[in-house]
C-alpha cells in the first residue's frame, strides 16, 4: 500500500480504500488494491481517528482525554477466585 510508514490503518465502508496516518499526521488514503497513496489533509491536533461505515466517508477525530490517564487495576491470579 505505501513503502513510507504509516499507523492506525482502516478500511473504507466498502472495502475499496484503506486509510491511514503519516508520519507527519497526514491523514491518507489509499484506493484498493493498486492505488496510490494520496494526502487528504493533515491535522496537528491527534494521532487518532475513525470513519464512518455507510454513506458517504466521514472522519471522526477523537481528542485525547486532557489530564492524567486513568489508573489501570491488574487482577493477578484471577483463575483461582473463579474456583470458590
Amino acid at each position: 500500500m505505501s513503502s513510507r510508514t504509516g499507523f492506525t490503518p482502516q478500511w473504507s465502508g466498502d472495502g475499496k480504500q484503506i486509510f491511514y496516518m503519516d508520519l507527519y499526521l497526514g491523514f491518507m488514503a489509499v484506493d484498493f488494491p493498486n492505488g496510490t497513496p494520496r494526502r487528504l489533509f493533515t491535522n496537528q491536533l491527534t494521532q487518532t481517528f475513525g470513519l464512518t461505515q455507510t454513506g458517504p466517508q466521514r472522519f471522526v477525530i477523537v481528542e485525547p482525554p486532557l489530564g492524567p490517564p486513568p489508573p489501570i487495576t491488574l487482577l493477578q491470579n484471577w483463575t483461582t477466585r473463579l474456583k470458590q
